[in-house]
């Protein structure tokens, strides 16, 4: 009978930014037929989407050929993780 090997082991502390810089400059001119419309450099944006600590915890099982994993981490968007392995080895 093979025993079942289980690693806590799984434990992150980081820190997360994401930063938009989206432009179209130029000048663009609209035409329907009786009105016409000009516009310059119609769009700027430049923002910090994400900026602070993240934290994971997360565990592995181990039943011989087959593997099973879970993670959670809390950030701004907190989120699961899941999934089943196949594998040899250690």
């Amino acid at each position: 009978m093979k025993v079942v090997k289980c690693k806590f082991i799984q434990a992150e502390v980081g820190y997360q930014t994401s930063n938009t810089n989206l432009k179209a400059l130029g000048t663009y001119k609209f035409e329907d037929g009786a009105s016409n419309a000009t516009y310059v450099d119609p769009i700027s944006v430049k923002q910090t989407d994400i900026d602070g600590i993240r934290g994971s915890l997360g565990f592995q099982l181990k039943f011989g050929f087959f593997k099973f994993y879970s993670s959670y981490t809390q950030a701004k968007y907190s989120m699961v993780n899941a999934g089943i392995g196949l594998g040899i080895g250690k």
